[in-house]
Parts: structure tokens; sequence; C-alpha cells
């Protein structure tokens, strides 16, 4: 994934590693369906806007605790959205719209504005 690279005190170095890694990460199929159907305005996204998006709502994203069975399974929560992802496959497994969580979720806006730059995401309607 082609990146912007700008001095900002919102993105670390390990934000960009992370996006790095997970541009490797394959989004399967289910998962991008469950993306393009079930979030407002994405609809028409395509695979590589729609995995780049998710990319940059894991980043900004709270973690749900550690599976103790199933290790290498991740699952993170970005508000309502579940996001779940298989550190062995390398893929974004899973997304889940309305999924009811204890988690509290603060976005922070200006991060969110800084990777949609960094990341070449729009944010009119595709």
């Amino acid at each position: 994934m082609k990146l912007k690279i700008i001095r900002s005190k919102k993105i670390t170095l390990q934000d960009i590693e992370t996006i790095q890694c997970l541009d490797e990460y394959k989004l399967t199929e289910k998962a991008y369906m469950d993306y393009i159907s079930t979030i407002k305005c994405c609809g028409n996204l395509d695979y590589d806007i729609a995995k780049k998006k998710i990319i940059r709502n894991i980043i900004l994203s709270e973690e749900a605790h550690t599976n103790k069975y199933d290790k290498e399974k991740r699952l993170f929560y970005y508000g309502c959205l579940s996001i779940g992802v298989n550190e062995i496959e390398k893929s974004i497994y899973f997304i889940k719209n309305y999924l009811n969580t204890d988690y509290h979720f603060k976005l922070d806006i200006e991060k969110r504005k800084t990777l949609n730059y960094v990341m070449e995401i729009r944010e009119d309607k595709y």
C-alpha cells in the first residue's frame, strides 16, 4: 500500500508498521461482503478501498481481551463494528456490525483524519 509520509504526533512508527503488516493480510470474501453490506455508504466500495478502511479502523479500535483457547485470533472493536484477525492465516476474516459488547469506544477524530490522509482514503461517498 502506498502511504503518504508526514510528520505527525497522532501517528506513530508502530501505526505505520501495523498498516504495512495488515496490508499483507487477506481480506476474506465473506468479511468483505459483510462489510460492504452492513456499513452505511459502503455498498459500492471496491476491495482495496474497503481493506484500507478496515485497516484504519483496526488501528483506531480497542482490542478485546485475549482468547485463551484460540490465541492466533484477535478481535477488535471499532464502535459497534467487530473485526476479527487471524494471525496464523494472515487474514481479516470476520466483520460484524452491531455486535453487542461491553467495550466503550472513543474515536480519536484527529488521528482518523491523519490516517485518512496518510492512507489516501477519501471520506466522500463511493
